[in-house]
C-alpha cells in the first residue's frame, strides 16, 4: 500500500533508502542473545561499543541515554519528512509522560524526556499550544479547579483526546492508524482486565463508552473476542505477560509497514523498531544488574519486530 500523500512525493524515496541502511545496523537475535550472556554491566557495554549505541552508553543513566538515542533518531528523520505528523504520532508518548510529570511538580530533569513539543517547555513561562489544549480538556473533564491533583490516568485520557484532534487528522496511512488505534484498544483491554475503570482512552476501534459498559468479571463481548490481539493476550493471567504478548502482536504491524516500498510506513516502522530495540537493551541491562539468569533474560526479549534473524 502507498498512501495518497506519499504517491505524489519523491521525498520518501530518499528517506526510505536511508531507513533501509539504518535497519542494517540494528541488532539481530543472535546479538541480543550474546548481550544477555554477559555476566557484568562492564562487558555488556563493551559488547555494544561497535553498535549505533556506542555514544549512548552510561552505567548510571542508561535508560535516559536510550531515550536520547530514540529522540535523536526521530529528529534526524523528522527534519527530512514532508509530513512529520507520521512520526509525531508515535513520539508524542514522551510528551504525555512529560505533562504528567509537570502536573505533579517533578523538578528532576531525569523525569522528563525530549518529545514532539518545544525543548524543555516545562521550564518556560509560555506553554505550548498542545499543553494548553490538554489543560483545557482536563478542566472540562472535572469540576476540580486544581488540575495538578488529577490522577495520571485522567491526564493521559486528556492527552490522547488532544492527539485525536491535533495529530490524527493528518494521518492517512491505514497501517499507521491501525497501530495507533489497536494500541488504544490494547490499553483499554488491559484496564478492563485489571478491573472496572473510568479512565478508558478514546480513539480506538472499540469506543470508550463500550469499554465502560464491559463487565470485567463477566464474559467478554463478541466485539472484544473479535479483536486480532485477543487470543494472544487473553491466555495470560499476569498483566505483565499480557503486555508482552501485546508488544509481540503489534510487532506484526511493524513488519507490515516495513514491507511498503516507499512512503511514511517504513520510516514509522524504523522508529517503532528502535523503541523495541531499546526496550530489549534496557531489559538485558536491568537483568544483568540484578543477577538474572541469561536464559530468563532471553525469554523476556521481544524479537518479533526483528527483520534479520
Amino acid at each position: 500500500m502507498i498512501t495518497a500523500a506519499a504517491a505524489n512525493s519523491t521525498d520518501y524515496l530518499f528517506l526510505t533508502g536511508k531507513v533501509r541502511a539504518l535497519e542494517n545496523r540494528m541488532l539481530d537475535k543472535f546479538r541480543f542473545y550474546r548481550l544477555a550472556d554477559n555476566a557484568e554491566k562492564k562487558t555488556f557495554f563493551e559488547d555494544l561499543a561497535d553498535s549505533p549505541y556506542k555514544d549512548y552508553l552510561s552505567e548510571n543513566k542508561f535508560g535516559l541515554r536510550l531515550k536520547e538515542y530514540i529522540y535523536d533518531q526521530y529528529l534526524s528523520l523528522r527534519n527530512k519528512m514532508e509530513e512529520p505528523a507520521y512520526l509525531d504520532l508515535f513520539m508524542v508518548g514522551s510528551d504525555i509522560s512529560n505533562i504528567v510529570s509537570f502536573l505533579r511538580g517533578a523538578s528532576d530533569e531525569s523525569e522528563y524526556a525530549d518529545g514532539v513539543l518545544e525543548e524543555k517547555w516545562w521550564q518556560q513561562e509560555r506553554m505550548p499550544e498542545f499543553v494548553k489544549l490538554v489543560f483545557d480538556r482536563l478542566k472540562k473533564m472535572s469540576e476540580v479547579e486544581d488540575i495538578s491533583i488529577m490522577p495520571a490516568a485522567v491526564v493521559e485520557c486528556a492527552c490522547v483526546d488532544v492527539v485525536g484532534v491535533v495529530i490524527l487528522p493528518n494521518i492517512k496511512s491505514d497501517l499507521a492508524l491501525e497501530y495507533w488505534k489497536r494500541s488504544i484498544d490494547i490499553k483499554n483491554f488491559l484496564l478492563n482486565k485489571k478491573g472496572a475503570s473510568k479512565y478508558y482512552l478514546s480513539g480506538g476501534f472499540i469506543s470508550k463508552n463500550f469499554w465502560m459498559r464491559q463487565d470485567p468479571s463477566g464474559e467478554p463481548a463478541a466485539k472484544v473476542e473479535a479483536c486480532p490481539f485477543y487470543s494472544r493476550m487473553e491466555m495470560h493471567e499476569d498483566i505483565a505477560d499480557a503486555e508482552f504478548a501485546a508488544r509481540q502482536w503489534k510487532s506484526g504491524i511493524i513488519k507490515e509497514m516495513r514491507k511498503i516500498a516507499f512512503g511514511p510506513e517504513p520510516i514509522i516502522a524504523y522508529l517503532l523498531s528502535i523503541m523495541e530495540e531499546s526496550a530489549n537493551l534496557l531489559h538485558i541491562y536491568t537483568g544483568i544488574s540484578m543477577g538474572f539468569d541469561p536464559a530468563d533474560l532471553k525469554e523476556g526479549l521481544n524479537l518479533a519486530y526483528v527483520s534479520r534473524v
